[in-house]
């Protein structure tokens, strides 16, 4: 038994293939260009609107940092004033404890001196007396 041959239109189907790929293609092509542009749109949105926020931030840090500045040379200058001054009031003082040292040394020696003198007062009192009792 012999089979019929089998008849392929082969170049009628891939045609008809061929026209549907060439329109879904067409049909992605517009669908990827309104993405496009939506997406470019979106994007200058995007930039505006970080542009009118980014504005008063470096606004705001422009004038911290001027404050900043302002405030370091004015704490700055009054440090160095005040260590100059406090530097002057320890001269000052250096040379006042200095004298007040001084002035304790020769009290110590003249402490000594009056205990030698009132030792020899004591002892020429006690003399004098031992002689009148006749102790000696």
């Amino acid at each position: 038994m012999a089979m019929p041959a089998l008849q392929l239109e082969p170049e009628i189907h891939v045609e008809e293939q061929l026209a549907r790929l060439e329109a879904t293609v067409e049909h992605i092509q517009s669908d990827v260009t309104e993405i496009k542009a939506d997406r470019r749109r979106l994007h200058e949105k995007l930039d505006a609107l970080v542009g009118v926020t980014n504005t008063p931030e470096v606004r705001i840090e422009n004038r911290f940092g001027d404050f900043q500045l302002k405030v370091e040379k004015r704490f700055g200058d009054l440090e160095a004033r005040i260590e100059k001054r406090f530097g002057d009031f320890e001269a000052r003082m250096e040379r006042r404890f200095s004298k007040v040292e001084e002035a304790l040394g020769e009290l110590r020696v003249g402490r000594a001196l009056d205990r030698v003198w009132w030792l020899l007062i004591y002892g020429a009192l006690l003399g004098v007396m031992a002689r009148g009792f006749k102790w000696l």
